[in-house]
């Protein structure tokens, strides 16, 4: 970069000065120092200034204290959404789940899944809306789109369904935003009764693989044997055809069964299941070592399933359901930190008494005159 450069030239000029004179080196880079930081700061300041939005009309009325203008009826339920590239952090200051979003840290699992279906996954999720079917799998109720950005998502005014991704119909207008309805939503925490083999997927276009996994869910080769009793062995994947009717069908039948009384907690997500026999549940939450499954207080397996996501057995009939996050090692790293503490203060206090002993012990030998 154009900062990096210009500091190797500084250093090539400065530099010579240490040997011959070492005052005046310290001064001028001291002086350098000062002028670069006041120019390149201004610069940057100037930089995001002439690239960021309105901070009047935009950010701060429709981001920072837009929550309240959101008026979705399952906003305080569990619920995804989507919106354009105007600005991609707006789930985060709506305190919504988004499926867009610049976030550096996120699990690797997570990125496993972006790979798989050919997306790229760097610092942010956005991916294009020509993956519609990415939208189904990830349960996106709504898609948000800026007022006055762009009319390629669909005309308001015009009910002909002709909208950037298929099965979206206008809702209405909030926090600066045309809100459409995902009519092919399906409730997180869906049910599967086929499965497919994660070496059979790979030979699927990349493209089509999310439009796949809302046909059947994608387990590795190792753990497909374990759900043979609830899932039953499809490996048509090279005869699917990834197109709208299928991904609606494929839809309608994943919406049929899924769990109720999705609510969030502290630690996760608890709801409730009254299925007609076992099945196998989804979850569209990044995989991670750190989640548990309880299943009426008592701790069941889980599995990666759809590479880089949670799914998992649930018997028939009434049962309740908790998914917990805790982060791998916290617990031990709290007890070694504790453990750590009480070793340094017990050495501080060891090293406080032999220093005062000693001192003790060189004021006697100056009172004895015979030593």
């Amino acid at each position: 970069s154009a900062a990096a450069i210009v500091s190797i030239l500084l250093g090539v000029f400065l530099v010579p000065g240490l040997r011959k004179e070492p005052k005046k080196f310290v001064i001028r880079s001291i002086i350098a120092l000062c002028v670069f930081s006041m120019i390149y700061g201004n610069v940057f300041v100037w930089w995001g200034k002439s690239r960021s939005y309105d901070t009047k009309t935009y950010l701060i009325p429709d981001a920072i204290e837009g929550e309240d203008k959101i008026t979705i009826p399952d906003k305080d339920q569990v619920v995804r959404i989507d919106t354009d590239d105007s600005l991609i952090n707006m789930g985060m200051f709506w305190k919504i789940s988004c499926m867009r979003a610049f976030h550096s840290i996120v699990p690797g699992s997570l990125m496993d899944f972006y790979t798989y279906i050919g997306e790229k996954r760097d610092v942010s999720s956005k991916i294009p809306e020509t993956q519609y079917q990415v939208r189904g799998l990830l349960s996106v109720h709504w898609y948000f789109d800026r007022i006055g950005m762009s009319s390629d998502f669909g005309d308001t005014d015009n009910s002909d369904g002709d909208t950037l991704m298929p099965d979206y119909s206008y809702y209405q207008d909030m926090a600066g935003y045309h809100v459409w309805e995902n009519e092919d939503y399906i409730p997180m925490g869906f049910c599967y009764d086929q499965y497919i083999l994660r070496s059979e997927l790979d030979k699927v276009a990349d493209a089509d693989k999310a439009g796949y996994m809302l046909h059947a869910v994608c387990l590795d080769d190792d753990q497909a044997p374990q759900f043979e009793n609830v899932l039953t062995h499809t490996d048509d994947a090279s005869g699917y055809q990834a197109d709208q009717d299928h991904y609606r069908r494929d839809c309608q039948v994943r919406a049929r069964f899924t769990v109720s009384d999705l609510t969030r907690t502290r630690v996760g997500v608890r709801c409730t299941t009254d299925f007609d026999k076992d099945r196998f549940v989804f979850f569209s939450i990044p995989y991670e070592d750190g989640w548990s499954l309880y299943i009426d207080g008592k701790k069941q397996p889980l599995v990666e399933a759809n590479v880089g996501f949670i799914g998992f057995t649930v018997p028939q009939g009434d049962h309740t359901i908790q998914l917990e996050y805790r982060t791998p090692g916290l617990f031990y790293g709290i007890i070694i930190t504790l453990a750590s503490v009480i070793v340094w203060i017990a050495y501080v206090g060891i090293c406080a008494m032999t220093r005062k002993k000693k001192a003790h012990d060189t004021e006697d030998q100056a009172a004895d005159p015979q030593v």
